[in-house]
């Protein structure tokens, strides 16, 4: 009798165990996390920018153990995760056309033969453009240049008309000097207007009207 209760009651304490165990697992099911940023960067061909990140971490702990009081017959498990993410935005640029530009401008005439007919018209363009576009440039130089003599030859000009103007004015001629200094002033620049607009104003000043005689009337 006592043996068929030890027998009982071992069965019942490892039933009891057993379902202990059971309750204790853990079923870890997969985490995704997922954040973006929505903001404008300038960032130079490349280069890269940082953008923000996350960072976590977590910590766990298990115990398993029995009836049996104490650290006797009990486990222990822990364990702690660390996370990073991070958003970068990295650029680089690629000129498709610019490359396609390039190798055809490298091609040499016995390559361009054994080119299809498409590829050979597309390259004969390309460089019809890259001609064209140095005949454009030599075109504004020389504008240039000769927009830069233009104004250097009427700055002299006007230069000239000043200096005539003022030995008219040191001789009293002032109406002569006055048409020398308005001379000045259609061809000269900015700083030429100034001055002879100025030396106009003085004269205009410094001018007596004449006074006109009087006339006899006979009755």
């Amino acid at each position: 009798m006592n043996r068929s209760r030890i027998i009982s009651m071992g069965v019942l304490i490892s039933l009891w165990v057993d379902a202990e165990c059971l309750t204790a697992q853990v079923i870890q099911l997969p985490v995704i996390h997922q954040f973006g940023v929505s903001t404008s960067v300038l960032v130079p061909d490349r280069g890269a920018v940082h953008l923000g990140g996350v960072r976590s971490a977590r910590e766990g702990q298990v115990s398993r153990g029995s009836l049996f009081p104490g650290r006797l017959g009990r486990n222990q498990a822990s364990g702690r995760e660390v996370s990073t993410s991070d958003a970068w935005a990295v650029v680089r640029i690629i000129d498709l056309k610019e490359l396609d530009r390039m190798t055809l401008l490298a091609a040499t005439p016995e390559e361009i033969k054994l080119l299809s007919p498409v590829a050979a018209k597309i390259t004969s363009v390309v460089r019809h453009e890259r001609t064209v576009s140095r005949t454009a440039s030599t075109s504004l130089d020389q504008l240039r240049v000769e927009r830069n003599a233009k104004t250097a030859a009427s700055r002299n000009e006007a230069m000239r008309f000043m200096a005539k103007a003022k030995e008219m004015e040191k001789r009293g001629r002032t109406a002569s000097a006055k048409i020398y200094y308005q001379m000045a002033y259609r061809r000269g620049d900015n700083e030429i207007r100034t001055s002879a607009l100025a030396a106009v104003r003085r004269i205009a000043k410094t001018q007596v009207p004449r006074e006109q005689p009087l006339r006899e009337t006979k009755q």
